[in-house]
């Protein structure tokens, strides 16, 4: 049975997309006031998981750019239901994510000017989000 004045320690494990969104529903919840949540993640970098984003720096100086900056997992993401899209639109609304107006080729051999789907089968259709500064930004 459920006490009145419980209080709730929750250890998740994973800094990914996964387990930032577990933590974010749990310490949304109402009345949660007696939740305590803490999120493990062995990312050297902060927390990430498959979209961690990682930066080089430019260790020859004769080049323009002092840095690189590259998602080495997830590199995009769709928001293919209602209740996900509404997660999307806030982080937009938040500056975490933005729409992708960019465009996946596919190779020549394979192009087909009657389909309807990109280089990863893809509906053309559906919008393709990513992370502003790096996909870490969702997480």
């Amino acid at each position: 049975p459920e006490q009145e004045n419980a209080s709730y320690h929750v250890a998740i494990i994973g800094g990914g997309i996964s387990g930032c969104t577990a933590a974010s529903i749990l310490l949304q919840t109402p009345g949660n006031t007696q939740l305590h949540v803490e999120l493990f993640d062995q990312g050297r970098n902060g927390v990430g998981g498959r979209s961690s984003h990682r930066i080089a720096w430019n260790e020859n100086p004769s080049e323009s750019a002092p840095e690189r900056r590259f998602d080495h997992g997830c590199q995009f993401f769709r928001a293919d239901t209602e209740r996900f899209h509404s997660v999307v639109q806030q982080w937009i609304e938040d500056g975490f994510a933005e729409e992708w107006n960019g465009r996946f080729d596919r190779p020549k051999s394979e192009d087909d000017a009657s389909s309807t789907n990109d280089f990863f089968g893809f509906s053309n259709d559906a919008p393709i989000y990513v992370g502003v500064d790096g996909m870490q930004s969702v997480t």
